[in-house]
Order: C-alpha cells, then structure tokens, then sequence
C-alpha cells in the first residue's frame, strides 16, 4: 500500500461522501472588486479557465492513490442541449488509480512510488507559479478545494444572420466546470483570480442558487456585443461561462442533465468503464445549427445542399474513452453505425501489404463505397446534379464514377523506411482487380495518346510476378501548358501546370492483391515483395498492439513513434542536440508507436487507439 498524506486523504473522502442530488446548493457571496482599466477582453475568465486547467493538471498527479467511482459529479450539471462535452477524471477513479501510475512509471521521476506525491506537489508548485508569474501556487491555494474533476461544454451552435456575422457572438454558450471539496475556499480562490484581472461581480438570483455576474469595462463599452458571463457553485461543482448556460445548468438540479439523455446514455453504455477522460459530440445539432445559418448566407442554395447530403453521411454522435490500460494509454470510440462502411475486412488487410518499414500508414476501410455512396447521393442532389455530371462527362472515358473508384477496396498512405532512406505513396486493396487493371490500361492509353508527339512518357520494369510502370511527369508539361493556356501559375508568375520538375515521376504497379503508387520504385518494389515476404503485419511491435486494438477492423492507421524520433534526430542541428538531449529526450524515449482499428457494426462503429509505452 502506498503512503498517503493525510491531508489529501481527507480531501479525498470529502469529495467521496456528498451526493451530488443531495448536496445543499452554496451561493457564491457577493463581491465589489475594484476594476483595473486597460485589459484585454474576456481577460477574467480567459484567467480562470487557464488556472483551473493548471489546477486540474497538478491535481491529477497529486490525488494518483484516491479513487471516486460513478459518474464524474460535473457532468450532473451539464445542459441536456449541449452539443459537445469534454471530461478529464484527474481523481483517478476505479483501476484507474494503479494504471496510470503504472503508465507513468515509464517517465523520468515518476519510478519512486513512495515519493511521488511529494515530487509532484514540488513540480506543480512550479508549473502554477510560472503560469501565474509567482502570484499563485498549488499546494496551499488549489489543492484545498479541488476536487480533481474537470470538464467543458458547448452549448447549441448560435445562428449567424447574414447582415450581421458577428452577432453570433453574443449567442455562443459554453460553460468549464470543476468539482470542489470545499464551496467556500473556490468562491475566495475564484474572487482572488477576478480581482487580480480587474472586474467587479454582482448577484443574480436564479431558481433558488446564485450567479455572479461578471463585469468588465472593456467588454461592457465594447460596440461588439458579447454574452454575458458568470459563475457560481452548484453543489459541488464550480461552474463558469454565460448566464444562459449557467441558468441551464442550475434547472437541471443535477438530475436531468446531459448525462440523462438517451444517445449520451447509450454511449457511456457502449464504452464504460473506469477512465480518466471522455468526450462526446451530437454531430447532428452541430451540422443542422450550421446549415440554419449557412442558408441565411448561401444566395443559389449550391453550398447548403453540398451540407446537406454530408449531413445525411456524418452519424448523430460520436463519442470515446480515455484510460490507462497495461501501462498503455487506450482511447475507444463508439458512434451509430454508418451504411456506408462495410461492416468487416475480408482478405489481407493493409498491414500485410505494407513493408516492414512503415513508419506511419494512414488507412481507410472500403474506400471504393464510401465514395461511391457520396458521389450518387451529390449527383441525386438537383442543385449539384448539373456539375457532377460534367465530371462524369469527362470520367466516362474510363467507364465513369464507379470506374474510375468502385474497384477500391481498404486503402492506404503509407511512409517507409529503408536505412537511411524515407518513401512513401498509396498502397489499395482491390475489391474488383479486373477493373482495377482495366482502369489503369485506359489511362495509359490515354497518356500515351497525349504525349506521343513529345516522346515515350511511360516504360515497364518487370519484378517478379508483377509489372512496375514509370510515367515521366515532366513530359506531360507541354500537354498541361496547352491545356492552361500558360506555363505559370493563376496568379501569372512562378510555375504553373505547365512547368513541372524534371525528376518528378509516377510509379505505380497493379495486380490481384494490391495496386500501389508512389514517386519511388523502391517504395513500389517493398509493397510488392510485402505480399508474400517481410511486411508490417509480421512485425511483432506492430502484431502485438494490433491484437490489442482488434484486427477484424476494415481500417487500421499506425504511426512508429521510436522511428520517427530517429529521424527527427539524425536531421536536428548539432547546436540543438546538448538541450534536446537533457531536457526533450528522456519524456520523448518511452513514447513507442500508435496504433488504431476502426470496426463497423450493424448498430454501433467502434474504434480503438492504443498509445505504447515503453517500461
């Protein structure tokens, strides 16, 4: 068991025993503070919410051993119509408690357990009083009363009226919350922070709580017309940002808040378990609220109905986990499930195509219907349905849309390296190879056509099983200049379509498992001899997290941390390297790779990222 300090102890049991629907509501006193001319706007609460999220930060290392299960106390006061929400458990709850001090064990100064809470308050001493230049410290200002649990909220997505964009302003709503242990200790820390930025607060009774309404000359003379702001302490929570929020929040009476919702319900459900943040988005609200506005603004209507059919692709909510977990830092997502993703990968995946020295590969599963899906849905769209239909005009040389696209299964960017040397390019999976073949035999021919009387532009290499094709970019110059009118740019100086390097060339091969594109052929031949030899998927760094996350995905991203930091390294200027060496180096060693799957269900898409430490 590990050393406590009383003190904390005590804090932490305070925070513990009251129930939040039971806990007397505590109004914020009154204050007349002297008012301090020349600062800048919203200067206050710019002040409070830095200083709390300094607080919050310290708190979350100094209340490592105290753990609170449930839900987190501020979400009970958060609006049912807020449209994003934002949570950071720094009270540890649950597992939560030994997992991040496992997680952090991996970093300089923290493999001491026993000395941790000491070493902490020291550094967090320093952190505040360098953020408040010396006025304010953690331990004996912050810590009294924090309660460790912080979180932000937006409110619904103001209108923007076309004669008058910034009006919006004074509608835009937003509250940060934070849990106290002690009301009376934040109401004087919140009033010491108000004095210091020169603003006067007054009383306004609402629904049986207090609001302290916050005054700032600059704000109130300004001609720009901002919302008005306050705070004030519900229960145990201190809650700051405009009044409309905070009345918001004082009617929910810690009962019928967003956290009694039934898509927040349903995706705490989908994702619970201990934790140490969480964040959710009604994507819906947000994109309905910003068409309101943009039809207001749009005089053809083209722009709002090009939303409108994203809207319709987009799920109503999107939601996801923070935790610590085996000494890794794990985020799942969870949204309702889209149509248009295929709900399982089928074959190998792109991490058995991919070489073994892929740095980062950035994935998307069944890429060939997602785009199919948007292309017929714009096109279905009369005030789009005219544009697009030129561009099928102009793709029905090679069999229109779905045969330029459809025969895209999983597909990639891959960034590769081999020794000293740094490639990369497009690794897809065909769904159909017969039309993918097809496709690429037409745009040769094409290209062929176009640069016949400049010369042979394309050539083949044979490896293996497989073809590798070069087309030489450059000679398409001519072709590009006559086609602009120019060799320079729009703007008529600097280079255009029409003068392009002389080096710069396409590499691309296709067969039945992979079409790859790259300015490389070494890149080209390391996918190629990835199919049947030394891939990613083989790698045991990347194999063993993968599992983790799930492999059954239709899409998986991975970024080798360790690797870019050695090349990150190798580049940096000798007189830089002593610094980065004591003082960057050692917090960057433990970082080691990222990996994340995404999965689609038939209710809800999942996805896992997995941050790896080294220990």
């Amino acid at each position: 068991m590990t050393d406590h300090n009383p003190t904390n102890d005590t804090q932490a049991y305070e925070a513990l025993v009251p129930a939040v629907d039971a806990a007397p509501t505590v109004p914020v006193v009154a204050t007349q503070l002297a008012p301090r001319s020349g600062r800048g706007r919203l200067r206050w609460l710019v002040a409070l919410i830095i200083t709390v999220l300094v607080a919050g930060t310290a708190a979350g290392a100094t209340l490592l051993f105290t753990a609170s299960a449930g839900d987190a106390a501020v979400l009970a006061y958060v609006p049912a119509d807020s449209v994003s929400y934002l949570e950071v458990r720094l009270d540890l709850p649950g597992s939560q408690r030994a997992e991040v001090a496992k997680l952090l064990s991996a970093f300089p100064g923290f493999a001491d357990q026993a000395a941790l809470n000491t070493k902490l308050g020291e550094a967090f001493d320093r952190l505040v009083k360098a953020a408040t230049k010396d006025k304010h410290d953690y331990q004996t200002e912050i810590a009294p009363w924090f309660g460790g649990q912080i979180a932000a909220a937006a409110g619904p997505v103001p209108a923007v009226s076309a004669t008058d964009p910034a009006s919006a302003l004074a509608g835009t709503r937003a509250l940060v919350l934070a849990s106290v242990t002690d009301p009376a200790k934040a109401s004087a820390w919140v009033a010491k922070v108000l004095t210091e930025v020169g603003a006067t607060t007054t009383d306004l009774a609402y629904n049986g709580s207090t609001i302290s309404v916050v005054h700032d000359k600059s704000i109130d003379s300004s001609s720009v017309k901002a919302p008005e702001m306050g705070y004030a302490i519900l229960g145990r929570v201190l809650v700051a940002g405009d009044t409309t929020s905070l009345k918001a929040a004082i009617d929910t009476k810690g009962t019928t808040g967003l956290g009694s919702t039934a898509a927040f319900r349903q995706a705490q459900a989908a994702i619970a378990g201990d934790r140490v943040g969480f964040f959710w988005t009604d994507l819906k609200a947000s994109l309905t609220a910003g068409l309101g506005s943009l039809k207001a603004m749009d005089k053809d209507g083209t722009a709002t109905a090009a939303l409108n059919v994203l809207a319709g692709l987009v799920p109503d909510w999107t939601a996801g986990a923070i935790r610590a977990v085996d000494g890794n830092l794990v985020v799942d997502g969870v949204q309702p499930h889209l149509a248009i993703r295929a709900t399982a990968a089928s074959g190998p995946g792109l991490a058995d195509l991919a070489p073994r020295g892929t740095i980062a590969l950035l994935g998307a599963g069944d890429l060939g219907t997602t785009l199919t899906t948007l292309h017929d849905k714009l096109v279905a769209e009369p005030k789009l349905a005219a544009a697009f239909k030129q561009v099928d005009t102009v793709l029905g040389l090679v069999g229109g849309f779905s045969g330029a696209v459809g025969w895209m299964g999983d597909a990639g960017v891959a960034v590769t390296q081999q020794g000293s040397s740094v490639s990369g390019g497009v690794i897809v999976i065909p769904s159909d190879a017969t039309a993918a073949k097809r496709l690429f035999t037409q745009l040769r021919s094409l290209l062929e056509i176009a640069t016949a009387a400049s010369g042979p532009a394309i050539s083949d290499e044979a490896y293996g099983d497989a073809t590798i094709t070069t087309v030489d970019i450059s000679t398409l110059a001519p072709v590009l200049a006559a086609a602009t009118g120019s060799a320079t740019g729009m703007d008529g100086s600097g280079p255009g379509l029409g003068s392009l390097p002389a080096n710069l060339k396409l590499v691309y091969s296709v067969t039945d498992k992979v079409v790859v594109l790259g300015v490389d052929p070494a890149f080209v031949k390391s996918v190629l001899d990835a199919r049947t030899g030394d891939s990613l998927a083989k790698d045991a760094r990347f194999a063993a997290l993968a599992k983790r996350a799930g492999t059954a995905g239709a899409g998986i991203s991975w970024l080798d941390i360790t690797a870019l930091r050695g090349l990150v390294e190798g580049a940096m200027p000798a007189a830089d390297r002593a610094k980065y060496e004591t003082d960057v180096k050692p917090y960057l060693v433990p970082l080691d790779a990222i990996v994340s799957v995404g999965t689609a269900g038939t209710d809800l898409d999942r996805s896992s990222m997995i941050l790896s430490v080294n220990h």
